[in-house]
This record gives C-alpha cells, structure tokens and sequence, in this order.
C-alpha cells in the first residue's frame, strides 16, 4: 500500500498519506480486558513525537473506553496546535462536515477525503453512536469499520460515495462471523483484510486472541484471507521516513 499505516494496540491505527497524517482511535483507555495506551506511544503523545509529530486529525468511531480515553485526550487538546478532531459523541468535534445523504458526511483534510456513516454498535450497546469510516487519497481507499454490526447495505453505501474499490479493510474478529459479517465483506469486495482489536496477550482476559484463531478458521475461503496485525508495527514493515 501507499498509505503507511500503523497500528499500535487495540483498535488504534494512524495513517500516512505522505503529507497528512491521521489517528483513528488510537488514544483510548484499556479496562475490560482491553489494553491502554502502551507506555511508547504514551511517552510521544506528551512530548509531540514519533506519530504524534505529524498528526493533522484525530478521529474516533466511537466512546467506548477501549478506543477512547478522556484524560489522554485532553493532553492532545491542550497541544499548542492541536489536531483537527472529529467523532460521534465527542463535543470537541471541530473539522467541517458536508452531509451527503442521512446519516453520511464527508470531511475534509489535505489531500484526505474522509467518509463517515452513522452504523450500529454490535452486541447489546446499539444505541451508542457509531460511526464507520471510509479514507481516500488519490490512489487509494481503506475502510475502517470500529464496532459496527454491518451490512451489506452500509457496503453499497460506502461503495456508493468513493471513487474507486476498496484497497483494504480493518474489522473487528467478530465481523469476521460467517453468519453475519461475511456478507459485508463479500459486498465490500476489500482486497486486504486486516484483523485489528486485539488487546496485547496479558491483558486479553476475555481470550479475544482465542475468538479470532476461532472465527478465521471458520472464515468463507472465497473472500481475501484475513491478516492479524501485529502490535506495534508498521504495515508491511513500510515506515516514513521522517
């Protein structure tokens, strides 16, 4: 990919387009069997360095604690120039929206068109605000779907408003389901698939490291394979270097 991403823990991923970067939840607490924000990404965040010194908007899908933490947020907003910030159910919000359709936005960043849709927490916290994400560059377009219970209609209408198919996808393990999740994907028509919300092995209590080997052995072999990304790391090993 030409987008540099990297993901620390958890749901958080920060993008590179080569001129703009930006954090989607990536500055969360971690209780719940979840992890916090590692101590090296805790160390950058206070002193503006590594991804956070070249950081243009920070976004959120939700404000469920594992993907977002108050405190630490505040330390961004009280930056001498913080980023842009948008996300549903965080008042701070403050990157211009133009509605596309209900319940659809676009945002804009440079060089960034950024799509947002209002879909569904999964399990039973439903009626918390969610939104799932659509990014795009000139060359390339990634889906970020956070917590939602998704289907194939929220695919037709992301695919609906971008320009081009999707280069890759980052899911939860449980929208991995064949009896439910699958039929997105397959709408979608990704070409990568990446696994993300995962916790670091000792915090995961909950055995979501478990779930997920679970659910990929069960995942439809018609759709791309999916890939766990590991913690802490750049995707394909492709780093900036700044």
């Amino acid at each position: 990919m030409r987008i540099q991403v990297f993901h620390s823990v958890n749901s958080a991923l920060y993008f590179w387009t080569g001129t703009t970067g930006l954090l989607v939840d990536g500055i969360h607490g971690g209780p719940n069997g979840f992890s916090p924000i590692p101590e090296a990404m805790t160390a950058q965040l206070k002193t503006c360095g590594g991804i956070f010194a070249h950081l243009d908007g920070v976004l959120f899908t939700h404000t469920h604690s594992d993907h977002f933490c108050r405190k630490a947020f505040n330390a961004v907003l009280r930056w001498k120039n913080p980023p842009g910030v948008y996300g549903p159910g965080v008042p701070e919000s403050n990157i211009p929206v133009h509605p596309l359709r209900p319940g659809m936005v676009q945002l804009e960043f440079p060089g960034l068109r950024v799509i947002a849709r209002d879909t569904a927490h999964d399990g039973k916290d439903k009626e918390h605000p969610h939104q799932s994400y659509l990014l795009e560059t000139e060359e390339e377009t990634v889906f970020i779907a956070g917590d939602a219970l998704l289907s194939p209609e929220d695919a037709d209408a992301f695919l609906s408003c971008g320009t081009r198919g999707i280069d890759a996808a980052f899911f939860n393990p449980y929208q991995l389901n064949p009896r439910f999740g699958a039929a997105h994907i397959r709408r979608l028509r990704p070409r990568r698939v990446f696994v993300i919300h995962l916790p670091l092995p000792q915090d995961d209590i909950y055995y979501h490291h478990l779930l997920a080997a679970q659910l990929l052995k069960r995942y439809p072999t018609d759709l791309p394979s999916p890939e766990i990304l590991p913690h802490m790391a750049w995707l394909d090993g492709n780093a900036p270097q700044w």
